[in-house]
């Protein structure tokens, strides 16, 4: 029997498998002494290659596009990392797939010097290259990549279809002080090639523990595989080692490893033949129904196909599953279909919510910012704007711009840094990003968005200044400023924030004694309020002798820590209005305050007390506070000179600062729900009404009326 339809083949009797994809499983990786001085150029004629790992995704598909080869070397000093990438190019050839090579690692596996570096060396699209490191846990002290001495270079191949990175990686930036690593010395590390969205290659995994390669295997410690520092080089080879249990032979050809793919299979051959014609090139889909009509195999699966005829067996067995093969099917009549069409084509119809030129990255004057909602909050300076996302995925969440909005430079910090607080100044860009916590501030320049270093003149200086490491660990500050201006070689911050944080609790043991055996107040109502398995988790831990750490942190990625939940409750509790006397009358920011200071009272040598309504003053070039003046509520800033900002306090009125003397008057009151403040050439002062008005009010610098900007109630709702 054989029916055609438009797109629909229908025949009798019977197909191969579609195409496996083989994941590579290399366990552990050789760490060779390197042979002699290694330049960081990304040639590898310094190199030994013998202890390479190939890493792929899909051996059978995928291993000429997007794999890479993995090598890692040693010396007194460094550790040296080669990725040799084949990838094809995109974006007009600014960037090959797999640009981004991240190490998860544990230095001193399994002592009381273990660290947990995570390090990523990428490039962007723009060709910038960046090094960035983050510990899990933290640490005190924050670690420069770049100024303790690591570096990488790219070299793409000469015929477009791949590169080399080469890393250069100080053994003191991921070690514990006092901790050596040479001949004979072992750590733990996972590697993830990233080659675009959802295609990635990881390697090097711990023999007998099944690998998870999801976001949660990256803390999925024991699953991180044996890096071992060799005492000698020039090794044997290592076979590779596939995700389905089957080994590949691996030589040295001119000094190379290469893997002999001649033993990869793609599974039992078929016996059952099936033959049809393609009426043109394209792509078949094919599956097996048995007598009742029940679908029992997918044979193939867009499998290109020439057009002409063709012929593909079947092996007897049912759809296999994951790495699992098919269960044998009964003798009997089964038919097959399939379907062909040409291949599925992309048609550009336009864009919705994205100003650039095409909405996606292909240079650094496309695109538009970033994508996860709208900017947070702007800077101008002649013709110069500067737009603030407060996260970005694939975009960017900073971006300068001219008047007529055509991009200058883009910039993105980390994988999802975005740029809720922004000021500039003459040649620098002051930016504070909080999307990967803690809050941390640095500076580019306003010219290029190239990274500028504070404290310049003390070697080197460096990049990041965390809000939290302001304060030379002063109990209860804040780690999270609510915005910025600058002026005059000087920065100014204004915080207001009374979330309760893990880290204002001083004695956990002594808080969640006296919470769980509250009986009346605001203890009792916290307690209530938390949940029962974090309360069960708390009372086990008082009862017994555990660690803190031990007992109370997170034991997987869904269960919480007990600290951070409790944490959580009470911020849930900041505007419970039943709280605190008068709570009915107060506004938010007013009730989150009470709220706070009630808690701080009942337990008061249990937390710290918070300190926060203040603005900072800080040195611009080396970060550093110069002081701290009073302000009630502020949020928005702006600074005129050096003897005048202009700060939102609350939502209802804005004060004058002089921060030489630290005076506080009122210019402006009455406001409703004011959001953001500016300053005019003329002086005038602008703000931001939200609801209901949703306009700015302009006012002379003595507070009077002097006009309105913006219909009453804002622009009407065009959407749903």
């Amino acid at each position: 029997m054989k029916t055609v339809f438009s797109l629909l083949i229908v025949c009798g009797l019977l197909a191969r498998p579609a195409v496996a994809a083989t994941q590579t499983e290399n366990y552990g990786m050789a760490v060779l002494p390197a042979p002699g001085k290694v330049v960081i150029d990304g040639r590898f004629d310094d190199w030994d290659l013998t202890g390479g790992n190939f890493a792929c995704e899909n051996v059978e598909e995928q291993r000429d596009q997007h794999s890479a080869w993995l090598h890692a070397m040693y010396d007194q000093d460094n550790l040296y990392v080669l990725a040799r990438v084949t990838g094809s190019f995109r974006h007009n050839d600014r960037r090959p797939a797999g640009s981004t090579l991240r190490m998860h690692m544990l230095t001193a596996p399994g002592t009381p010097q273990q660290l947990q570096p995570n390090l990523t060396c990428a490039r962007d699209l723009d060709g910038k290259g960046s090094i960035t490191l983050k510990f899990e846990p933290p640490l005190q002290g924050a670690r420069d990549p770049k100024q303790m001495g690591a570096e990488q270079v790219f070299l793409n191949n000469p015929d477009g279809k791949g590169f080399t990175q080469e890393i250069r990686i100080p053994l003191k930036l991921i070690t514990a002080d006092g901790v050596s690593l040479g001949a004979g010395s072992e750590i733990r590390v996972l590697f993830i090639v990233a080659f675009g969205w959802s295609l990635d290659a990881w390697d090097c995994f711990m023999p007998g523990v099944v690998p998870e390669r999801t976001y949660w295997g990256t803390r999925k410690l024991d699953q991180f595989g044996p890096a071992t520092f060799e005492r000698s080089g020039k090794l044997k080879p290592r076979m590779l080692h596939l995700g389905d249990g089957r080994k590949l032979p691996v030589s040295l050809k001119q000094g190379q490893p290469v893997v002999d793919w001649s033993a990869l299979s793609e599974g039992p051959k078929g016996f059952k033949p099936i033959k049809f014609k393609m009426p043109e090139a394209g792509y078949v889909s094919m599956l097996l129904r048995n007598a009742d009509g029940v679908v029992v195999r997918n044979l193939l699966n867009a499998e290109p196909m020439a057009k002409g005829r063709h012929t593909v067996t079947w092996d007897g067995l049912a759809t296999p599953i994951w790495r699992t093969p098919g269960a044998m099917l009964p003798a009997g009549d089964y038919t097959w279909q399939a379907i062909w069409h040409k291949g599925i084509g992309l048609r550009l119809r336009g864009w919705a919510g994205n100003s650039g030129n095409a909405p996606w990255h292909s240079g650094p004057t496309s695109n538009w910012g970033g994508d996860l909602g709208v900017p947070w909050t702007c800077a101008a300076q002649g013709d110069s704007v500067y737009l603030g996302w407060g996260a970005a995925e694939a975009g960017r969440g900073l971006l300068a711009c001219d008047l007529e909005g055509n991009v200058r430079w883009k910039h993105k910090y980390g994988g999802f840094g975005g740029a809720e607080l922004l000021a500039v100044e003459g040649d620098l860009v002051y930016v504070g990003n909080s999307s990967g916590s803690p809050q941390v501030l640095f500076r580019l320049d306003s010219a290029t968005g190239s990274y500028q270093n504070w404290d310049k003149a003390n070697n080197g200086g460096f990049r990041d200044v965390f809000v939290k490491d302001l304060w030379k660990d002063q109990p209860g500050m804040p780690d999270k400023a609510e915005a910025m201006a600058a002026r005059n070689g000087k920065l100014y911050l204004t915080f207001r924030s009374y979330n309760f944080r893990r880290s204002d609790v001083t004695n956990w043991r002594a808080f969640l004694t006296k919470l769980s055996a509250a009986g009346d107040g605001i203890g009792k109502a916290i307690w209530a309020k938390t949940e029962q398995n974090v309360r069960q988790r708390a009372s086990a831990w008082l009862a017994g002798n555990d660690p803190e750490d031990k007992a109370l942190a997170a034991p997987n990625y869904y269960t919480p820590d007990v600290r951070d939940a409790v944490a959580g409750t009470i911020n849930g509790m900041l505007t419970d209005k039943t709280l605190v006397d008068g709570g009915a009358e107060m506004t938010s920011l007013k009730l989150q305050a009470a709220v706070r200071r009630k808690v701080e009272a009942s337990f008061p040598q249990e937390v710290a007390v918070m300190k926060s309504d203040f603005v900072a003053v800080l040195d611009a070039e080396n970060g550093k506070v110069l002081k701290t003046i009073p302000v009630p509520t502020p949020s928005g800033i702006v600074a005129v000179s050096a003897s005048l900002l202009y700060v939102l306090s609350g939502t209802d009125s804005v004060v004058a600062v002089d921060p030489a003397t630290g005076a506080v008057k009122p210019v402006v009151t009455g406001l409703t729900d004011a959001r953001c403040l500016t300053v005019d050439a003329g002086g005038r002062i602008h703000v931001g009404e939200g609801e209901p008005s949703v306009q700015d009010k302009v006012f002379t610098p003595d507070g009077k009326p002097a006009l309105t900007i913006g219909k009453q109630g804002g622009r009407p709702r065009t959407g749903p």
